[in-house]
């Protein structure tokens, strides 16, 4: 195969994954178009931290005036301020975000994503960026309880649970209300972008 026949065959490959998602783009490059970020009802964790073409380019966005779009969660840190939250999160889990359009085919860049938590006393913003090229954001490292109550059996919830909303150009996307973060632990959230 030379280097034009090969070229073919992505480009074919490239619009028969645009076909089976349902998507139509409108004389755009794949790599440019925004598609579509796939849902998750509830998060994947993984022991291990993965190291896979993280974006290091994140900005915590810990100021009062950012922007928030998500929808709260219904845990009971609406009940507590955001000083208490930290005095008992004293450890840390990590996130990870996958951008993807057509059941998880294509990577989106550029999708911004707010990480951020609801309290008595305010809504606090975690973390904001962006996806890279391929479609993630790795290593958002947030506070979590500590280890030890997951071993326990007790009332306290053993994680912190945070809302991811992500917003891409013109488009839908869906919102991830309640991601829970446990200590130690790297949890990953696909999102869906609805075009």
């Amino acid at each position: 195969m030379d280097k034009n026949e090969f070229h073919d065959a992505v480009e074919k490959y490239k619009k028969e994954l645009i076909k089976m998602a349902g998507i139509t783009v409108k004389a755009l490059d794949i790599a440019e178009s925004a598609l579509v970020n796939e849902p998750s009802s509830s998060t994947d964790t993984q022991n291990e931290a993965e190291q896979s073409g993280s974006d290091n380019s994140q900005t915590p966005a810990f100021e009062q005036g950012a922007p928030y779009t998500g929808e709260a969660s219904q845990d009971s840190s609406q009940n507590e301020t955001y000083q208490d939250f930290l005095d008992k999160n004293k450890e840390y889990g990590y996130l990870k975000i996958q951008a993807f359009a057509g059941q998880q085919s294509l990577p989106i860049e550029g999708v911004n994503v707010i990480v951020s938590k609801k309290f008595s006393d305010m809504d606090k913003v975690f973390f904001e960026g962006n996806t890279n090229d391929s479609g993630i954001i790795d290593d958002i490292r947030l506070p979590a309880p500590a280890k030890l109550l997951s071993e326990v059996p007790e009332n306290i919830l053993p994680y912190a649970a945070y809302d991811v909303a992500s917003s891409y150009k013109e488009y839908d996307t869906r919102n991830a209300p309640s991601v829970q973060i446990f200590p130690g632990v790297k949890s990953i959230q696909p999102i869906q972008v609805v075009i």
